[in-house]
């Protein structure tokens, strides 16, 4: 697998306790690959979790800590999950790091014009590539 597009879905600066939403959408499908949390105050600590949806249909088991999204490119979960055209990616998190913290959420995608009619949005894709 390997990525195609990049999108960059910069946040502003939430102080401790409270909480941010970040949504993005696009024109084309996406298949999105991996999502990687840049901390720009590096305050983040492992305390904090994320919700990630794609149209209202999670992709998180509840929470995910928002620590598993900020290790290397190579060492991050791979997704493999559908984002149609015009829906909306949506981050949500409450900061509980004691301090504030501005976090990008970089999400990783290749095309996912292949993937078909009557595939929910936020369907996890086999990963079955042969």
């Amino acid at each position: 697998m390997s990525f195609t597009r990049v999108f960059n879905v910069e946040g502003e600066s939430v102080a401790n306790g409270a909480s941010d939403e970040l949504v993005e959408s696009d024109n084309q499908d996406w298949v999105i690959e991996k999502i990687k949390v840049i901390d720009e105050e590096g305050n983040l600590g492992d305390t904090s979790d994320v919700t990630v949806q794609v149209s209202g249909n999670s992709l998180t088991d509840q929470n995910l800590p928002l620590s598993t999204l900020t290790q290397s490119h190579g060492d991050l979960p791979v997704w493999n999950a559908y984002w149609p055209s015009n829906k909306q990616l949506r981050f949500s998190y409450t900061n509980e790091s004691g301090g504030s913290v501005t976090l990008d959420f970089v999400v990783y995608v290749r095309d996912g014009g292949d993937v078909g009619e009557g595939t929910a949005a936020g369907t996890i894709l086999s990963t079955d590539m042969g």
